[in-house]
């Protein structure tokens, strides 16, 4: 941004430039929501699974495999599956997200207004600083 000063960046990432590439290294690939890939959901690897099932009760179950392995089961046509399964697991994350958030607050006596989990990826380079 331009209101940063160039200088105190470079400096900082002079001074902590072991910590960001170990943490940059921790970064795990990105992997496609696609039929068949293995994602994390809650610390464990699901393969997921598209059914095809058009009229299912359900939009995203998780199962278990034979064998233990659990799986992301996906109701409806491939082709919208990915976006079905990204916003399952945005709603997903934005549960969780705001059941921690509710706990900690009450332990630091606060009260949180709202909780909104945004794509940022189409907001690069519309950061602003107020100071």
């Amino acid at each position: 941004p331009m209101q940063c000063n160039l200088a105190d960046a470079g400096n900082f990432l002079h001074t902590h430039i072991d910590w960001v590439r170990r943490h940059l290294g921790a970064v795990p690939q990105p992997v496609e929501l696609a039929h068949g890939e293995v994602i994390p959901f809650r610390g464990v690897p699901h393969r997921v699974v598209f059914t095809g099932e058009r009229n299912a009760d359900y939009l995203v179950r998780t199962e278990e495999e034979a064998g233990g392995a659990a799986r992301l089961v996906v109701a409806g046509t491939r082709e919208g599956g990915s976006r079905r399964l990204a916003n399952w697991l945005t709603q997903q994350a934005t549960e969780q997200l705001d059941v921690r958030v509710r706990h900690h607050a009450v332990r630091l006596g606060l009260k949180p207004k709202r909780i909104v989990l945004r794509d940022q990826s189409s907001r690069w380079g519309s950061w602003r600083w107020y100071p």
